[in-house]
């Protein structure tokens, strides 16, 4: 970690977990609703001003309307908004939570392309409200290149168990920080980012059952306290993960 220099370092321990729900719609909609938890471990060296773990609750509602009698053929819209509480301590409170939400229209042109464009607003954050854009494009049997936030990436599907992506995908959050890392730096928000390139390989053991395995580099990692206009900028690191995806 470099703020005017070295400072210190950062390992992180990231743990996540998600389960989506279809809910019953009307005809042309789709509703689904999500309950996410994630939670970030910094193991420490040196006098690096940030908290020791950072952690989210959140619920996800989400809405998709089929547009093709408004519209026309392949026009769709989608909706969501995301509360959640998010803070070095786990205390559901005033403080730590926020609210995330987004709108889109789009379009699929052909079965292999489509794109969509929309808008994202968050309550908390240096950056509140910001453009989004994404592309999808099968350009040849078996290859999908998506462009996009927070994933964008090229895959191939090598099998019909295995599939093979490499991309950069966005990691981080919005933190409210109670306990002062360092002098100034208690009850404020930390924004932390990291960009990773990497390659993943995703292989489905059955329908129901598939395991991901993902490593590559650290493009870009900040700790930002904007309330405080202290920044702290991390050089590349590598990485790894492992995912269990389950379908009922």
């Amino acid at each position: 970690m470099e703020r005017n220099g070295k400072i210190g370092s950062v390992g992180v321990s990231h743990y996540e977990f998600e389960a989506s729900f279809s809910l019953p719609a009307p005809d042309s909609w789709m509703f689904s609703s999500a309950l996410s938890w994630k939670r970030y471990e910094f193991d420490l060296t040196g006098a690096v001003p940030v908290p020791e773990e950072l952690e989210e609750f959140g619920l996800n509602f989400m809405a998709m309307k089929d547009l093709a009698q408004e519209i026309g053929p392949g026009w769709s819209a989608m909706a969501m908004l995301s509360p959640s509480f998010s803070s070095d301590s786990g205390k559901l409170s005033g403080d730590s939570f926020s609210l995330m939400g987004f709108a889109m229209i789009g379009k699929e042109v052909s079965p292999t392309f489509s794109w969509n464009v929309g808008i994202v607003g968050m309550s908390r954050g240096d950056m509140k409200v910001f453009p989004m854009l994404g592309v999808r494009w099968g350009f040849a049997p078996g290859w999908d290149l998506q462009l996009g936030f927070p994933d964008t990436g090229l895959s191939y599907k090598f099998s019909e168990a295995l599939t093979l992506k490499a991309g950069a995908k966005f990691h981080g959050g919005t933190y409210h920080v109670a306990k002062a890392p360092a002098a100034g730096l208690g009850n404020t928000y930390l924004d932390f980012q990291e960009i990773r390139l990497g390659l993943s390989a995703e292989y489905q053991f059955s329908r129901n059952l598939s395991v991901v395995v993902d490593g590559g580099t650290t493009a870009n990692r900040t700790f930002d306290y904007y309330d405080r206009n202290m920044k702290f900028d991390g050089k590349a690191a590598g990485y790894g993960s492992f995912s269990l995806k389950f379908q009922f």
